[in-house]
C-alpha cells in the first residue's frame, strides 16, 4: 500500500516528509515550507488545515476522493508538532466494493431460490437464512424468528425433539446427512429432500450447521405417475401372453398334430402351413411389442 507520511507544527510548517508513491505526480512536499505551498492535492491541504486551526488530538478521514484515487488520513497529535499518515487504498476500496456486490448479489440469488437454506452454531443460534427459511417458519409457527436467535425459537417440543437429535449429530460427527420427508400444510401435501452439513474452519473443526431443504414434490408425483404408467403396461404385456399368445401356441399344436395325418389333401397341407406362417409371424409381433411396451422411457 503506497503512503506518505508528513510531521508538521501548528504554524503549518512540514519538518519531515517521507514518500512511498511511485506513481503519483500531485505530491511534491518539501520540509521547511507552509502547508497551503505544498504541492498535494486541495482536498488533503483542507484537512490538514482544519486539523491545526482546530483543537482534536486524533483524527481519522477514510475513502477521501483524491482525483481518480481514495486515501485514507490518519493525523496525530505530538504536543507541538503532529504526523499525518496519507495512505492510498484506491484498490483495498474497489476490491471491498467489489466483494460487496458479489456478496449482495449472492444474497439476491439465495433469496430468490425456492429451496431453504439456514445455518446456525454451536449454540444453536441462527446464523444465516434466506427469504424462503424465514417464510416457513412465519407460516409453520407464526414465528418471527431473527439471525442471532435460537434455531429452535417458537417451534413446539415434539418438533424440537425430532430436530435436536438430528442436528446434535452433525455437530458431533462433522458428516453431512440427507434424509427425504413428506410434509402437510393444510391439505396440501408436499415431499422434501433435506441435507445437513457441518460448517468447519480451517482446521477442520466444526462451527456449526448448514441446512437446505429442497422440495421434491414435482419429481416424486412424476414417479408415482411413471409407476402408475409401468404397472399398467405390465398388465397389457401379461394379458397379451394369456389371451393371445396362450392360445397361439394351442393353436401351433393342433395344427401340427393334424399335418401329421396321412389322410390331409395336398391343399390342406398348404393351408395348414399358411396358418403356421401367419401365427409364427403373429407371435413375433406379439413380442415385438411387448418388448416396445417394456422398453425404459
Amino acid at each position: 500500500m503506497e503512503s506518505y507520511y508528513l510531521e508538521c507544527d501548528y504554524d503549518g510548517i512540514v519538518h519531515n516528509a517521507y514518500s512511498s508513491f511511485t506513481e503519483l505526480e500531485d505530491f511534491d512536499i518539501r520540509n521547511g515550507t507552509h502547508i497551503s505551498k505544498q504541492v498535494m492535492p486541495e482536498s488533503i491541504k483542507a484537512v490538514i488545515e482544519e486539523f491545526i486551526q482546530g483543537s482534536q488530538k486524533y483524527r481519522l478521514v477514510k475513502n477521501l476522493p483524491v482525483g481518480g484515487n481514495i486515501f485514507d488520513l490518519k493525523l496525530i497529535d505530538k504536543d507541538h508538532t503532529f504526523v499525518c499518515m496519507m495512505s492510498q487504498v484506491s484498490i483495498d476500496v474497489s476490491v471491498k466494493s467489489e466483494l460487496e456486490s458479489n456478496k449482495n448479489t449472492f444474497r439476491v440469488l439465495v433469496d430468490a431460490t425456492f429451496d431453504i437454506i439456514w445455518s446456525f452454531d454451536l449454540d444453536y443460534k441462527l446464523t444465516a437464512a434466506n427469504k424462503a427459511f424465514f417464510e416457513l417458519r412465519r407460516k409453520a409457527n407464526n414465528s418471527q424468528i431473527r439471525i442471532g436467535d435460537n434455531i429452535f425459537k417458537d417451534v413446539s417440543e415434539i418438533t424440537r425433539q425430532k430436530w435436536l437429535p438430528l442436528y446434535k449429530k452433525i455437530l458431533d460427527e462433522g458428516l453431512p446427512y440427507k434424509f427425504e420427508e413428506k410434509r402437510w400444510f393444510g391439505d396440501e401435501e408436499s415431499y422434501v429432500l433435506i441435507s445437513l452439513n457441518p460448517i468447519k474452519d480451517e482446521n477442520g473443526k466444526v462451527q456449526g450447521c448448514m441446512g437446505i431443504t429442497h422440495d421434491i414434490t414435482a419429481l416424486k408425483k412424476q414417479k408415482e405417475l411413471l409407476k402408475i404408467h409401468n404397472d399398467s403396461l405390465q398388465k397389457i404385456t401379461n394379458r397379451l401372453e394369456t389371451d393371445i399368445y396362450e392360445p397361439i401356441e394351442v393353436l401351433n399344436q393342433l395344427i401340427s398334430l393334424e399335418t401329421d395325418s396321412e389322410n390331409l389333401t395336398q391343399h390342406q397341407l398348404e393351408n395348414f402351413r399358411r396358418v403356421k406362417e401367419i401365427t409364427a409371424d403373429l407371435h413375433k409381433k406379439i413380442e415385438e411389442l411387448k418388448n416396445e411396451l417394456l422398453k425404459p422411457l
